[in-house]
């Protein structure tokens, strides 16, 4: 283990130091009555009750969902609203326990919570160790760009425990390497030497090759030796090349190419030519987000274990998966991340959730979860970010209250955030209108099986909007062993037409006709998409921007 003095604080760097924060921590911080400690969804489960078990005095515990994006006011907000609900005054101490993104946020939170209180970092990531939870600075994103808002408050203490690192992704581990590089590169031969000859045993995560190397690459020396204070405010301003190497401004429209396709186009001796025949192949697409989302809430409602594979990574499908955690689910990762399996709950939820459900920009899982919050065990507040706040949900409000459930508008009626009761779903009949969304009715259907009593659907349309996705959550919801019984029928689902169709029952696929129409000869008329203008964006504007891009080209 060793110790490295900054002006404000001690490093402390070594393996197995995590047991020992509590302990430390009463003696660095004698008045201090209590800790909270702020965690993500990824970190927490494995690393917070080790920590929480060791304090002699109060602690309590706040999880955020992992990921970039809940580094905003919004969660900011959400924790003070804890601590203040939790009566902690001048006298506690936030503990951030996490990657750079709970570093900045948790940091930001004690630099302005009763005018400041003391703060301490714990980084589980290679790239925090080494510059996040170093220098003091902290912050949250707005909508003009990443930490623009935030401050510069010093840690009481850092604590980098390696240990920590071994349940890293390599791919993170590899991206926190990015930073020792740069930092050997500039100012030591001796950390950049043992670097190149280290390789292997870095990566194996070898106890006294990572502790030098992490200790050398986080030492103020680093900021001495540049000579620039921690706020990058001195003469010559040199670290900014530490922050500028590599990064670009990229076009909107670029898509992401694998380094190892970079690196080989960029060698001199290659020379890129187009293909002389038209290229065929066997492409793996990305899973269907409906089908993922729909999977991903049975599943984790459900009995027993399932495994599922081509499952979409994306923003939305990971805010369904942390809310479901917060329920009890269990996730983890086979086959090189391939397969998702996933420990469904039986129902059965915790008594007390997390109140605070931030799902982003993710309408699918806002509509699904909207329901389910009824069966959790406390009272849930459902948000998002500020163009969720602007999508309509008021038809699935409307008719879930109307069964007896307990819903309330946070601040603009109709639309997120949710305050919603625990009061379980009544059952009977229920009446929806589903002309805005189908997934109105795909919410109810999900849940239905905990209802309190036999659940009867009707809907207000002959004609609910996207019907196929309805049928889409049937057949699904049939393969977990739920039957639902269809008891009036339906009208035929109708034909496409050359050059004008009507997509009502199928909104959702309207760019993918789009597309193929402007290849085609002749107009074609594509009608009944009015709901798409109030889905994350405007699709329809959004498309026509793409056309318009493309013909100036």
């Amino acid at each position: 283990m060793q110790e490295i003095p900054c002006k404000d604080y001690v490093v402390q760097v070594g393996h197995g130091l995590l047991a020992s924060v509590p302990s430390q921590l009463l003696q660095l911080l004698p008045n201090i009555t209590s800790f909270i400690v702020v965690s993500d969804s990824n970190v927490a489960p494995l690393y917070a009750q080790t920590l929480l078990q060791g304090f002699k005095r109060r602690a309590e515990l706040y999880v955020i969902p992992a990921g970039e994006a809940s580094k905003n006011r919004r969660m900011k907000d959400a924790i003070e609203d804890f601590m203040l609900e939790k009566r902690m005054h001048r006298d506690c101490c936030v503990v951030a326990l996490g990657g750079g993104v709970v570093g900045d946020l948790a940091g930001f939170v004690a630099s302005t919570y009763m005018r400041g209180v003391p703060f301490v970092q714990i980084p589980t990531s290679l790239l925090a160790c080494v510059d996040s939870s170093i220098g003091g600075k902290t912050g949250i994103d707005v909508e003009a760009g990443k930490n623009l808002v935030g401050a510069f408050h010093q840690p009481k203490r850092v604590f980098v425990d390696l240990d920590l690192l071994s349940t890293l992704p390599k791919r993170e581990l590899i991206n926190g390497m990015a930073e020792i590089i740069k930092a050997g590169a500039i100012y030591s031969d001796a950390l950049f030497s043992m670097l190149e000859s280290n390789v292997d045993a870095i990566l194996a995560l070898k106890q006294d090759v990572v502790l030098s190397m992490v200790a050398a690459a986080a030492t103020a020396t680093v900021l001495e030796r540049m000579e620039v204070d921690k706020k990058n405010s001195g003469g010559v301003k040199k670290l900014i090349l530490l922050t500028s190497i590599g990064k670009v401004h990229s076009n909107p429209f670029t898509v992401a190419v694998e380094d190892s396709r970079i690196a080989h186009v960029l060698e001199p001796q290659v020379l890129v030519v187009p293909p002389s025949e038209p290229i065929s192949g066997t492409v793996n697409v990305p899973g269907s987000k409906s089908i993922s989302n729909r999977v991903l809430l049975l599943a984790a409602l459900g009995a027993g274990t399932c495994r599922i594979s081509g499952l979409l990574h994306s923003d939305d499908t990971q805010v369904m998966m942390d809310v479901l955690q917060y329920l009890g689910a269990q996730f983890s990762w086979e086959d090189d991340g391939d397969v998702l399996v996933v420990v469904g709950t039986a129902g059965k939820f915790p008594p007390s959730v997390p109140s605070h459900w931030y799902l982003s920009n993710a309408g699918t899982a806002a509509r699904f979860l909207t329901t389910v919050a009824t069966l959790a065990g406390s009272k849930v507040h459902l948000t998002g970010n500020a163009r969720m706040q602007e999508r309509p949900i008021s038809d699935l409000v409307d008719a879930l209250v109307a069964n007896g459930c307990a819903i309330e508008y946070g601040n603009r009626k109709g639309c997120p955030p949710l305050e919603i009761s625990p009061t379980g779903l009544p059952g009977g009949v229920l009446h929806l209108a589903g002309k805005v969304s189908s997934q109105y009715v795909s919410s109810v259907l999900l849940s239905a099986p905990y209802a309190d009593a036999p659940l009867e659907l009707q809907l207000a349309e002959d004609n609910p909007t996207s019907f196929p996705y309805i049928q889409m959550t049937t057949q699904l919801m049939a393969l977990f062993g739920i039957h639902v019984q269809t008891l009036g029928s339906w009208p035929p689902r109708g034909s496409l037409k050359a050059i004008e169709i009507d997509m009502e029952t199928m909104t959702d696929a309207f760019m993918t006709l789009a597309v193929l129409a402007a290849a085609a000869t002749g107009r074609t008329k594509i009608t009944g998409i009015a709901n798409q203008r109030v889905k994350e964006c405007n699709r329809i504007a959004v498309m026509v921007k793409i056309f318009i891009k493309y013909l100036s080209m």
